[in-house]
């Protein structure tokens, strides 16, 4: 792995302290104790930073006087990390107790990769599709956003961008993985840059794999890293604002990478298909949340 054998653990935190808890609780029974824990607060304004500091004495916290967004609030924990090699992780992930040996085994032995993530399962044990990934094209973008993969579960374009038809315990040369478990060398940053932070909440995972290949670098899927992951724990504090940045990634996505590659015909209903859905989901949410009171 080069001159620095340590791993260092970079976990952006907000509003979700009993799983932050939990997640630092899991890296600490990890194997492999080579690794530093950095957490960056993004003024989560609860007792988290108590909480965590008061159990656990050798993590590195970070506290932000704002929510920076998860892009601005990564750099800064990759500006304060000291290893050679950066695992990110969500707050409401839990870690298996090999995942981090298997993590220094695999950058001992890899060649020419860029980016790794791991396999990705939800709460109930089920797989997390959007752990590995194709990058989006207005094609398959359209059938992921309007659901259309679910009611033509069999055809290509359907399933292509979560790579449904693939072996999901089968290390794979993928575009993109999720932020959610994501790791890479400090040589990558070097090369390509830190996060772009013009993402707030989202996207920025995909940006940063982006960069990789297109500067010849593999992403790859290596399932005998896994994690727990209780999806969207963090988002749910204030979820039509987890909505809005959400869409305003996939427009900075199509904006900075595709739009080039098309006619301003074709982005024109790239980007009415984005607002439309953004307005539908928002109002969906809105309608819930004062159905239930809030």
């Amino acid at each position: 792995m080069g001159r620095n054998e340590m791993i260092s653990v970079i976990i952006v935190s907000y509003k979700v302290p009993q799983l932050l808890l939990r997640a630092v609780d899991a890296l600490k029974k990890a194997h492999d104790s080579n690794r530093e824990i950095i957490i960056v607060d993004n003024n989560s304004q609860d007792d988290s930073r108590n909480q965590v500091l008061n159990t656990f004495d050798d993590v590195k916290w970070i506290q932000n006087d704002r929510n920076l967004g998860f892009a601005s609030a990564v750099n800064i924990g990759l500006q304060a990390a000291s290893a050679d090699y950066f695992l990110l992780l969500n707050p409401d992930t839990e870690i298996e107790p090999q995942a981090l040996t298997e993590l220094s085994e695999f950058w001992r032995n890899a060649e020419n990769v860029g980016v790794m993530g791991g396999k990705i399962v939800n709460s109930d044990g089920s797989f997390q599709v959007q752990c590995r990934r194709r990058f989006p094209d207005p094609s398959s973008a359209f059938f992921r956003l309007f659901g259309l993969r679910h009611i033509l579960p069999g055809h290509r374009l359907a399933c292509s961008y979560e790579l449904g038809s693939e072996n999901i315990d089968e290390f794979q040369e993928v575009d993109a993985v999720s932020g959610a478990f994501m790791s890479f060398s400090r040589q990558l940053v070097c090369e390509i840059g830190m996060f772009d932070e013009g993402y707030f909440l989202m996207g920025e995972d995909l940006d940063f794999c982006y960069r990789a290949k297109h500067a010849g670098y593999k992403v790859v899927y290596y399932p005998r890293c896994v994690v727990t992951h209780h999806h969207g724990a963090s988002r749910r504090t204030r979820p039509l604002r987890s909505i809005y940045h959400g869409h305003h990634a996939m427009m900075r996505y199509y904006r900075k990478f595709l739009s080039p590659r098309y006619s301003p015909f074709t982005s024109f209903f790239v980007y009415c298909g984005i607002l439309s859905h953004f307005l539908g989901l928002a109002a969906v949410n809105l309608i819930q949340m004062l159905v239930k009171g809030r």
